[in-house]
């Protein structure tokens, strides 16, 4: 899929964790400090070529699976966007070394 479709699909899995979002407010001291809090969720930003270019939609779920987990060990009852990031490049990583020969792992 392509960006918008990438962004859609984390969209849907990521419907069943808490990600750290920016919330609507009129205090304007809450929208400063929530402004300066760059960890905030950008799923647009995840989808991009950057970091997930041609991953399927089962990598996508992975990239959702594993910020979870970063989460978790993070003590966090939400994920953000460095957990989400890290996972990205983990899943990326993965790609990078399972192998043409029946999916087995390629380590040379």
């Amino acid at each position: 899929p392509n960006a918008k479709g990438r962004e859609e699909i984390l969209r849907l899995h990521s419907k069943r964790i808490q990600l750290l979002q920016q919330h609507n407010t009129s205090n304007k001291h809450a929208q400063q400090q929530q402004s300066t809090n760059s960890n905030t969720v950008d799923l647009s930003i995840i989808a991009s070529d950057s970091y997930t270019h041609n991953f399927s939609g089962a990598d996508l779920s992975n990239v959702i699976n594993e910020a979870a987990f970063y989460a978790v060990r993070d003590n966090s009852d939400t994920v953000n966007q460095t957990h989400l990031i890290c996972a990205a490049k983990k899943v990326h990583n993965m790609k990078r070394c399972i192998g043409t020969n029946g999916g087995s792992l390629n380590y040379g």
